[in-house]
C-alpha cells in the first residue's frame, strides 16, 4: 500500500513541467514589482526590451552634453534625455561603441564601461533615441504589431514577449487550421495550446503576463477558467462576491458610447443591465455591482458558466463559417462571421487572461485570408459585451473598413494607422464633454471622416 502511495505521489511530481514551474516563479517575481497599470495600453511608452544578441543602433544626431551639472543626450528632433548616474565620458564611449555592427553584448566589451552602467543608458534611451530596427523587423514580418495591439501607437509600445509569443501564436492557428474547423473537440484543445503559446512561447520560456487584474492572482496556461461569477442582490445594490467579471465601464465617455449606440439602433447597450442568450444559451449578463475591493459600484460582465458544450460548439460553428468564407472569397460572410466569433469568444471568457489576444489573433488570421489585413484590437472586445449580435456585426463591418491597411511597408502601415487613430480619439475625447444627443450630433456632423474611424457611422 505504502509502495503503491509512493508510485502515485511520483506520477504526480513528474507530471508537473519545470517549464511551468518556471513561469510561475516568474510570475511571482512579476507580480511583487509595483508597476503603474495601463490596461487598455492607450500610453505609448517604451516596453519593447533589448537583448544582449540584438543590434543597437542610435539617432543619427545625437549629442552628449553636460546640464547643470548631470550628463544629458540631445537630438535635434528630440527632447533631451537626462542620463542621471551616467558621466559624459561613459555616454560618449556607449554611443561610440553602437556602431550598426555589433551586437549589444560585444558594444559592451567595447564601451568599456560597467554592466550596470551600461544597462542603465539602455533603460533611459531604448526606444527613444536607441532603436533595434532589426529584431522588429523580424517580428513584423511574422505578425504585423497593429494586428496585436488596441491602438496603433509605435513598434517599441509592444511588449517584446507578447509580439513574439503572438506570432507563435498565429503561425501554430494558421498551421492547425485543419484541426480548428475540423470538430469542436479538436477546437477545445487546440485552443488551449494557443493559450501556452500567448503566455509562454513556442520555446515554452518566453513568460508573458497579461495586464487584465485577473492575472495578479491567477494566469494558467491552457487551462479553462471554469469558476462561476456569483453575486448577490443586497441591500444597498448588487453585490460582486467572487469569480469571473470584465470591466465594462464606458470608456471614453458616456456621450461617446451613447453616440455609438444610437447610431447603431441599439440603445438598451446603454441600460444599466442586460442578459444575452441565443436559442436557449446564456452567453452572460452585465450588471452594476461592487465588490468588497471596489470603491464603488461599477459596470461588471459576468461570463455564462458553466461552459457547456454548446458553447464549444457555437464558437466552432462561427469559427470555421469565418474561414470556410475567406476560403471562398466571400468577404462580407468572413467579416459576419468573425464578428459573431468574436463576441461570443469574450462573451466566454473561457480563460484567466489573454482572451482578447487569442480571439483577435484568430479573427485576424482569417481576415488576412480574405481581405489581405488584419485590424487594431480597438475597443472591440467591451462593445462586443454590451451590444446585440446584430449590432456588434455592424460596428465590426465599420472597424475592419476603416482601419483594415493592406499598406505593404510597415512604417507605413503604422503611420497611416497611427493617423487615423489620433482622429479617432480626438473626436471621442470631444464627445466624452456633451451633455445631449444634439450636441453629439453637431460635433459628428462637423467631424464626418473622424465619425467613421470613431466607429459611429457605416
Amino acid at each position: 500500500m505504502i509502495h503503491h502511495a509512493f508510485r502515485e505521489r511520483c506520477r504526480q511530481i513528474a507530471a508537473i513541467p519545470p517549464e511551468l514551474m518556471a513561469y510561475e516563479k516568474w510570475l511571482a517575481n512579476e507580480r511583487a514589482m509595483t508597476k503603474p497599470r495601463d490596461y487598455l495600453f492607450t500610453k505609448a511608452q517604451p516596453r519593447f526590451e533589448p537583448r544582449k544578441e540584438d543590434i543597437v543602433v542610435p539617432l543619427p544626431d545625437l549629442d552628449v552634453v553636460k546640464f547643470q551639472g548631470e550628463c544629458e543626450l540631445r537630438s535635434h528632433n528630440q527632447p533631451g534625455i537626462r542620463l542621471v548616474g551616467i558621466t559624459t565620458h561613459e555616454a560618449e564611449r556607449i554611443l561610440a561603441s553602437l556602431d550598426g555592427a555589433r551586437c549589444l553584448l560585444e558594444s559592451r566589451w567595447a564601451a568599456g564601461v560597467p554592466q550596470t552602467t551600461f544597462a542603465k543608458f539602455l533603460r533611459l534611451t531604448f526606444g527613444i533615441a536607441t532603436f533595434a530596427p532589426r529584431a522588429v523587423g523580424q517580428l513584423e514580418s511574422a505578425i504585423s504589431g497593429t494586428e496585436i495591439t488596441r491602438f496603433p501607437s509605435n513598434a517599441y509600445a509592444i511588449e517584446r514577449p507578447y509580439w513574439s509569443n503572438m506570432a507563435d501564436v498565429r503561425a501554430h492557428a494558421v498551421g492547425s487550421m485543419l484541426e480548428l474547423t475540423s470538430s469542436a473537440e479538436e477546437f477545445l484543445l487546440h485552443l488551449k495550446e494557443l493559450h501556452v503559446l500567448a503566455l509562454m512561447g513556442k520555446s515554452l520560456g518566453s513568460f508573458y503576463k497579461p495586464a487584465s487584474p485577473i492575472s495578479d492572482e491567477v494566469a494558467a496556461p491552457g487551462v479553462l477558467y471554469l469558476d462561476p461569477p456569483r453575486i448577490l442582490e443586497g441591500t444597498t445594490g448588487t453585490i460582486f462576491l467572487d469569480g469571473p467579471r470584465v470591466n465594462v465601464s464606458l470608456f471614453g465617455g458616456e456621450g461617446y458610447h451613447r453616440t455609438l449606440y444610437a447610431s447603431l439602433d441599439d440603445s438598451e447597450a446603454m441600460a444599466p443591465q442586460r442578459s444575452f442568450s441565443e436559442q436557449g444559451i446564456s452567453w452572460g449578463q452585465y450588471v452594476q455591482a461592487r465588490s468588497e475591493r471596489d470603491a464603488q459600484p461599477g459596470s461588471w460582465f459576468c461570463p455564462p458558466r458553466p461552459i457547456d458544450n454548446e458553447h464549444i460548439q457555437a464558437l466552432h460553428q462561427c469559427f470555421a463559417a469565418a474561414h470556410q468564407a475567406s476560403e471562398r472569397s466571400d468577404t462580407k460572410a468572413a467579416i459576419r462571421h468573425a464578428a459573431g466569433f468574436h463576441q461570443r469568444f469574450v462573451r466566454l471568457h473561457p480563460f484567466h487572461c489573454a482572451n482578447q489576444s487569442i480571439a483577435m489573433n484568430l479573427v485576424n488570421a482569417v481576415l488576412k485570408k480574405a481581405i489581405g489585413s488584419g485590424i487594431p484590437h480597438l475597443m472591440l472586445d467591451h462593445f462586443a459585451l454590451r451590444l446585440s449580435r446584430n449590432a456588434y456585426e455592424r460596428l465590426f463591418e465599420r472597424a475592419t473598413t476603416n482601419f483594415a491597411s493592406t499598406e505593404t511597408n510597415p512604417v507605413e502601415r503604422w503611420k497611416t494607422l497611427l493617423k487615423k487613430n489620433d482622429q479617432a480619439l480626438r473626436l471621442i475625447t470631444q464627445l466624452s464633454h456633451t451633455q445631449t444627443p444634439q450636441q453629439a450630433e453637431t460635433v459628428t456632423n462637423e467631424n464626418q471622416e473622424a465619425s467613421k474611424l470613431a466607429l459611429l457611422a457605416d
